[in-house]
């Protein structure tokens, strides 16, 4: 059987940087790792368009959290709330979830500072613009599955709207003409009861090349799941955007 590595973890300090940038004590260490996933998980909950999150702590108390994402407009991705109430509602919850999980970690897992103040936070949304990332492509094929759109059609409407290419059917060369100008490699899996059948399997799609093994290539990776009647469908996006140089210390 075939050994599956994450692309993502398995070029971590070579080619690709941690989404979470923090040092912490052995003691404090658990805590800041579900804090992290706890505050990830109330940035999804909250908007679907969020296509990368970071977290990065320098100070004592203070959480500093970067949101990519492709939506223009903040009215949009935030809804009726400023930049500074949707902070402050964050800022919040942060603060109840330390106080509430106190009995858990032990009172040596908690400095001071954070159990009486709440948390210094800064919260910054920058947009993509037009780069394409496998988060974005994952969560629009994630739409039109749960709107019980046939998984090839949802693959058809992601050529033409997203990537503004014709459909794999209407090229006639699939090797010379690429599938987007700035990238060279594309795969798609979807796997469960496709379009309601009994028996589950995994279709995939793959344009250009996509060399999984080599460290230096930047692979951008996402995989989503989505709630049907017929059950869970999982989708996964590569994209092999660059081959980046590692500097030999």
């Amino acid at each position: 059987m075939g050994q599956k590595v994450h692309p993502i973890g398995f070029r971590l300090g070579l080619s690709q940087n941690h989404s979470s940038l923090w040092f912490a004590q052995k003691n404090h260490y658990s805590q800041f790792v579900l804090e992290d996933h706890f505050i990830r998980q109330i940035l999804l909950k909250y908007s679907k368009n969020i296509d990368q999150i970071k977290i990065i702590r320098q100070y004592a108390n203070h959480i500093e959290i970067i949101i990519y994402t492709k939506e223009r407009k903040l009215r949009h991705f935030l809804g009726f709330l400023s930049l500074t109430e949707f902070s402050n509602l964050i800022k919040e919850k942060i603060y109840k979830y330390r106080q509430s999980h106190q009995t858990y970690f032990g009172n040596r897992n908690f400095c001071k500072d954070q159990k009486e103040e709440p948390p210094l936070l800064t919260l910054r949304i920058l947009n993509l613009g037009s780069q394409l990332n496998g988060s974005f492509i994952a969560q629009f094929l994630v739409d039109q599955l749960e709107k019980r759109t046939p998984y090839r059609a949802a693959i058809n409407k992601l050529y033409e709207r997203v990537l503004n290419s014709k459909k794999r059917s209407e090229r006639k060369d699939r090797k010379k003409q690429r599938f987007h100008p700035k990238y060279d490699g594309l795969k798609i899996q979807i796997s469960g009861r496709l379009n309601g059948v009994e028996i589950a399997r995994s279709e995939w799609v793959r344009e250009g090349r996509l060399p999984l093994q080599t460290l230096n290539a930047h692979i951008d990776y996402s995989f989503k799941k989505a709630s049907t009647i017929y059950g869970i469908l999982g989708v996964k996006v590569w994209i092999f955007k660059e081959l980046k140089k590692i500097e030999e210390n």
